[in-house]
């Protein structure tokens, strides 16, 4: 007699299409999804055939060729390069989950499409397509410092104290501006003290960030980014305990970190019990820069920008590669060439002044804005008490000083500016040999 007991290796053909679903990227799967839709434009209007997973190898060459060749936007203008590798990819996908057996990027059978879509990239970067114009831009430290000063970061309204949440956590967690800050939740953070008292944030478990969903093995980060508190108005940890202190009681230890605003509250709870959306959170920073100069300039503002202007600021106080992609996650730092183009921009320029004879430390005391070693722009808030007093040191001893923050301020401001904590031998990073700097400390309360 059979048993009706159910095999404990049983499994629907349902579910098994759920697995398979769950392994794909959702941005992957929307790039092939888009791409092949514009294949179904481009067809449907030169009468191509539509199904490509039913041509021959040397069919769908001579159909490609034919699509790469024409293919525009919407508006007539051509794609970006590194778009067109993108399409190619998109389709050559598309086929592989049709179950088409050659690849139509190496595929030997597909050598004069790619030739003309290769040639076709050359002659738009000839043409000076290829210098990512729509790439986001970082804020300056003087553009953050008058976000701050006009009320656009801060937390005295429920929407500024969500949008500058966003902001700190983007940056001190080295976040992409949408779909990560979206998908995460209250329960994925912790709050807990280093060895010397001082309270942080940090990921609960492990990076709930962007992983390689393709593996078995999640990719976690080799570092875990803290958000350390640094008192005063602006401590991004009594910004992040405010924040969380104004959602409703259910959603303060669990639930979507970003939730609805009410932007009328009638008490201290200012946040619905309803999460907020996709398209709402990927507008936050241009909602940040509204009617502000930063709108008013050439910038691309975008949800990208709070970590790209992470990346020019840890690069600007002389940290490398390395521990620039411990906060922002990258596995593989040639990933941050994108980040820094305005930086190797620079970098470029002091080259090309270092050929013509002008020295390093020449073009610093032509530009002394651009280092950080300008004393008087300088104020470092220490746990002592607060009080005013001038240091004279040598690099050596530098090396060996503690670890405070440093701020950025006028000699008139006397609003503490915070910047990600560095050591004081960062000041005398262009400085060769024993070299004595005297730099005066005005160590003055945020206001």
């Amino acid at each position: 007699m059979e048993s009706d007991k159910t095999s404990r290796f049983s499994v629907s053909d349902k579910q098994k299409a759920s697995y398979e679903e769950a392994a794909v990227n959702k941005n992957t799967k929307k790039s092939t999804e888009t791409w092949f839709r514009t294949y179904l434009e481009w067809a449907n209007e030169k009468k191509k055939p539509k199904s490509i997973e039913n041509l021959s190898p040397e069919e769908l060459d001579e159909v490609l060729g034919d699509f790469y060749t024409e293919l525009k936007k919407k508006d007539g203008s051509d794609y970006e390069p590194e778009s067109l590798g993108v399409m190619q990819a998109s389709l050559d996908r598309y086929l592989k989950n049709k179950g088409y057996k050659v690849s139509i990027i190496r595929g030997r059978e597909f050598a004069k499409s790619n030739k003309i879509l290769k040639g076709k990239a050359i002659t738009l970067r000839h043409e000076g397509k290829g210098t990512r114009p729509n790439a986001t831009d970082a804020l300056t430290w003087e553009e953050e410092e008058m976000l701050w000063k006009e009320g656009r970061l801060g937390r005295h309204t429920p929407e500024v104290l969500l949008n500058t949440t966003w902001y700190l956590v983007s940056q001190h967690f080295g976040l992409r501006g949408r779909q990560e800050n979206y998908d995460l939740r209250v329960e994925h953070f912790k709050f807990a003290k280093d060895e010397n008292g001082r309270t942080y944030v940090t990921f609960a478990d492990s990076n709930p960030t962007k992983t390689r969903k393709s593996s078995i093995k999640l990719q976690r980060r080799m570092v875990i980014p803290r958000m350390v508190a640094t008192g005063g108005e602006r401590c991004p940890v009594s910004i992040f305990e405010e924040f969380i202190s104004r959602r409703p009681s259910e959603f303060k230890e669990s639930g979507p970190l970003y939730l609805a605003i009410n932007y009328k509250p009638k008490s201290n709870i200012w946040y619905k019990a309803q999460r907020m959306g996709l398209g709402k959170i990927g507008k936050i920073m241009q909602s940040i820069v509204e009617g502000t100069s930063v709108e008013e300039s050439n910038k691309r503002v975008a949800g990208h920008m709070p970590r790209k202007t992470l990346v020019r600021k840890l690069d600007q106080l002389g940290y490398s590669r390395d521990e620039i992609s411990a906060v922002t996650g990258h596995s593989n730092i040639k990933s941050l060439d994108s980040y820094l183009d305005t930086m190797n921009e620079r970098k470029s320029t002091e080259l090309s002044l270092a050929v013509s004879g002008i020295s390093r430390k020449a073009q610093q005391m032509q530009n002394p804005s651009s280092s950080v070693s300008s004393a008087t722009q300088l104020v470092v808030q220490e746990d002592s008490a607060v009080q005013q007093r001038s240091m004279s040191t040598t690099t050596s001893q530098m090396c060996a000083s503690t670890q405070p923050f440093i701020t950025s301020t006028t000699t008139t401001d006397t609003q503490l500016h915070q910047l990600p904590p560095i050591h004081l031998s960062s000041i005398g990073n262009n400085i060769s040999g024993q070299a004595t700097i005297n730099i005066t400390f005005n160590i003055q309360p945020p206001q």
